[in-house]
C-alpha cells in the first residue's frame, strides 16, 4: 500500500518511472537524481516493495512527471521536482509548505551523501526553513554553509541565521552568517557594512559555494518580507508599483525575470542575486498564491533547479500560456 507520508515515496517512484517508462540505465538515473548507482537500486526496490510499481508507475505520478518536462523545457532548467499537493479545492499554504519542505529535505540530504557538494550558500523563507527542518540528520563535517545575505533581522523564523545554525545542527558542519542586517537603513550604511574586511571575507566564501539554495520572495501580504516585518507595508506598496512581483536574496524582479533597481534593493547587504547566474542554484518554494515570484524567477536565468508544488506549478505554467495569448 502507498504511503503519502513516505519520505522516500516520490524519489523512489522517480527512479522507477525513469528506469520502467523511461528507460534509462541505472548509470544515467543516478546521474539525474545525483546518487550513487547502488542507492538507485535501493530506491527503486523501495518503490516495488511499497507498491508504487506494479506494471506501470502509479498515485498520480505520471501528471507530475509530466509537469516537470513543461517546465524544465520550457525554462531550461538541468532539474524539475514538483510535489503533490492535494485536492485543488483543499489547498492549504501550510501544508504545501511541508510537502515541498519534506522533499527538498530528501533532496538536499542526498547530494550531501555522495560528496559532491562542500559548501552551500544558504537563503532564506519559510519554505527554505521547512526543508532544512525536514532534511534527515547527515553527518557532514567537513560541509561549508554560508549565508548569502546579512542575517539580522527582526525575526528569527525563517531568516537567514535559523537556516545556517538548522542546517549545522543537521549536519555538523560549520556554519557562517554576516553579522550585520538583511536590511541595512539607508544605502551609505549597507555600503559600509560591506566595507567591513570580516563582512568581505564571509561574501568571498559564500561565492565560492557549489550550491545556492534559495527561497523565492513574493510581494504578498503574506510572503516572508511581510509577514516576519522585514519590510513596512508603505515600502511592499512601493515595490508593487515599481513592477517588482518576487525577490532572490533581496534583489528585486519584474514578471519578464528583469531586475529592478530600488531604493531596499539597494539596502540588502550580501550577494546580489543576479550574480549568481551562472552557478548552480536551486530555488524552493511553495503556493499558488508564489506564480508570478516564480515565473519571474524563472525567466531570469538564476534557477538551474526548482522544488515546487503542482498547484504552484500549474499556476506558473497557466500564467506563461495567459501571457503568450495576450501577446498574440
Amino acid at each position: 500500500m502507498t504511503d503519502a507520508r513516505d519520505p522516500l515515496r516520490y524519489l523512489s517512484t522517480k527512479a522507477a518511472w525513469m528506469s520502467f517508462v523511461g528507460g534509462h540505465t541505472q548509470a544515467s538515473i543516478a546521474q539525474e537524481l545525483e546518487v550513487s548507482q547502488s542507492k538507485v537500486h535501493r530506491l527503486i526496490s523501495h518503490a516495488q516493495t511499497r507498491g508504487y510499481v506494479t506494471i506501470r508507475v502509479h498515485g498520480g505520478s505520471d501528471r507530475l512527471l509530466e509537469l516537470e518536462a513543461q517546465i524544465k523545457d520550457a525554462f531550461g532548467l538541468d532539474r524539475c521536482t514538483i510535489c503533490s499537493g492535494g485536492l485543488p479545492d483543499h489547498i492549504d499554504e501550510q501544508t504545501l509548505i511541508a510537502s515541498v519542505g519534506e522533499t527538498a529535505g530528501q533532496y538536499l540530504a542526498s547530494l550531501l551523501d555522495n560528496k559532491s557538494i562542500t559548501r552551500i550558500g544558504a537563503g532564506m523563507g519559510r519554505t527554505m526553513s521547512a526543508a532544512i527542518e525536514a532534511m534527515p540528520d547527515t553527518p557532514r563535517a567537513d560541509l561549508k554553509i554560508v549565508a548569502i545575505t546579512g542575517s539580522l533581522s527582526r525575526k528569527l523564523s525563517a531568516n537567514p541565521l535559523d537556516v545556517v545554525l538548522r542546517l549545522q545542527h543537521k549536519t555538523g558542519g560549520e556554519g557562517y552568517f554576516l553579522p550585520v542586517p538583511y536590511l541595512a537603513r539607508s544605502v551609505e550604511e549597507r555600503e559600509a557594512f560591506q566595507a567591513y574586511e570580516s563582512v568581505q571575507e564571509l561574501m568571498a566564501l559564500a561565492e565560492g559555494a557549489d550550491l545556492f539554495a534559495v527561497g523565492i520572495g513574493s510581494v504578498n501580504d503574506e510572503g516572508n518580507l511581510a509577514s516576519t516585518e522585514t519590510i513596512s507595508g508603505e515600502e511592499l506598496n512601493n515595490l508593487r508599483a515599481a513592477g517588482v512581483v518576487g525577490d532572490i536574496a533581496g534583489s528585486f524582479y519584474g514578471i519578464d525575470g528583469n531586475f529592478i533597481e530600488t531604493e531596499l534593493g539597494r539596502m540588502t547587504v550580501g550577494l546580489p542575486g543576479q550574480t549568481l547566474r551562472g552557478r548552480r542554484v536551486l530555488g524552493i518554494a511553495a503556493g499558488p498564491s508564489k506564480a508570478a515570484a516564480m515565473l519571474g524567477a524563472l525567466r531570469s536565468g538564476v534557477l538551474t533547479e526548482i522544488i515546487i508544488d503542482e498547484h504552484l506549478a500549474s499556476a506558473v505554467l497557466s500564467g506563461a500560456m495567459q501571457e503568450q495569448r495576450c501577446q498574440s
